[in-house]
């Protein structure tokens, strides 16, 4: 701290602090604060958060878009990419109609689900409406407490079954007790 100072007394007696481009630069720092200032103070303490966040289960089957011809990757053709995501929507019609007869959401997901959720048979917390690709936030945000999506959905290369575990309203005040996962929180 003292070399600084020591820095800006011989750049003030350098008369640097009175060149054209620290004025520019002064100025832009000192509209920058002022932008802060404003943005904390008019929206961050007036606006409130009140957001619809629904507690969601997915079982996702990935629609393999490439084949590996001779030891190299190749992408499908339309044809061939169609063809694999009409039999990944099949598998999915296969686990719904496992589900019909009572079987656990979680442990099916725990058995076929393709993505990191896996392990926690689905769970995925919380989510409001802008995280999620819209196919798949119509449905988990259309869903009643406790149910899943009778038709599998396509969104993104992967195909769902989602279940709404619960239903809330997000606040400041329990947004970091619903959703766990900090980074989630801050999106």
């Amino acid at each position: 701290m003292a070399i600084q100072r020591f820095a800006v007394e011989e750049a003030r007696r350098a008369g640097l602090d009175r060149s054209e481009d620290f004025l520019a630069l002064s100025e832009m720092a000192t509209n920058a604060q002022l932008i802060e200032t404003l943005f904390l103070k008019e929206i961050k303490e007036k606006t409130k958060l009140k957001e619809r966040a629904v507690h969601v289960r997915h079982i996702v089957l990935r629609v393999k878009d490439f084949r590996i011809d001779k030891g190299k990757t190749r992408p499908l053709s339309p044809a061939e990419l169609e063809q694999e995501r009409n039999a990944t929507m099949a598998r999915a019609g296969e686990i719904i109609a496992r589900l019909e007869k009572g079987e656990s959401f979680e442990e099916l997901a725990k058995k076929y689900s393709e993505d990191s959720s896996k392990k926690k048979g689905g769970d995925i917390g919380f989510i409001v409406e802008d995280m999620m690709p819209p196919e798949y936030s119509r449905v988990a945000f259309s869903l009643k407490k406790g149910s899943y999506s009778k038709d599998p959905v396509f969104a993104r290369g992967a195909v769902y079954i989602i279940m709404a575990v619960d239903d809330k309203l997000l606040s400041e005040r329990n947004i970091e007790k619903l959703i766990k996962d900090k980074m989630q929180v801050s999106r």
